[in-house]
């Protein structure tokens, strides 16, 4: 019994996986109002996390695509600085992608989760000198795809960067 349920699942997997394409996932990357927290930010550093050397294999290279992000950054006109600079600087910002990628094997079904956050750092409501680091800005995107078409997980990800450069440049138009 126990197999035949295990069975019917992994069909239903692979089916609901064959409806939504090679690529299927959710992303909640629509205008909202805390991109207003996006004005005034005059240098990022990019960090990015989660990003496994096993995760090569799949496709998806860490250092490539770290490469990409900055490049596209730049070429947007984005200044970029280390972590430390913008983490003192209440105009920096840090850039915080993180990658989280499940296997199921035996379904051969990857499930990915990644996010994009704007991390600033703020000053403690009883002042000084302290501060702690806060998000000001995020986005999400998750889904599923075969092992063949994970590597397009990293064009994904490149939508994201280009979401969040669409929402700085609302909030900060190029001069």
């Amino acid at each position: 019994m126990r197999t035949h349920w295990l069975h019917n699942r992994r069909l239903t997997v692979v089916f609901i996986t064959s409806l939504c394409g090679p690529v299927a996932g959710h992303a909640d990357d629509h205008d909202r109002p805390h991109d207003r927290a996006l004005f005034g930010l005059q240098m990022f550093a990019v960090h990015t996390h989660g990003f496994r050397p096993e995760y090569r294999r799949l496709g998806i290279d860490g250092t490539l695509l770290d490469e990409r992000i900055r490049g596209r950054l730049r070429g947007a006109g984005l200044p970029l600085a280390n972590e430390s600079e913008v983490l003192s600087d209440p105009r920096g910002a840090l850039l915080r992608l993180s990658l989280k990628i499940v296997s199921a094997v035996y379904l051969d079904t990857h499930y990915y989760d990644v996010s994009l956050q704007v991390i600033q750092s703020q000053p403690l409501p009883q002042g000084g000198r302290a501060a702690v680091p806060r998000t000001i800005w995020a986005r999400h995107i998750d889904g599923h795809t075969s092992e063949l078409q994970l590597k397009h997980v990293s064009e994904r990800v490149m939508a994201l960067i280009d979401g969040f450069i669409a929402a700085y440049r609302q909030q900060n138009p190029a001069p």
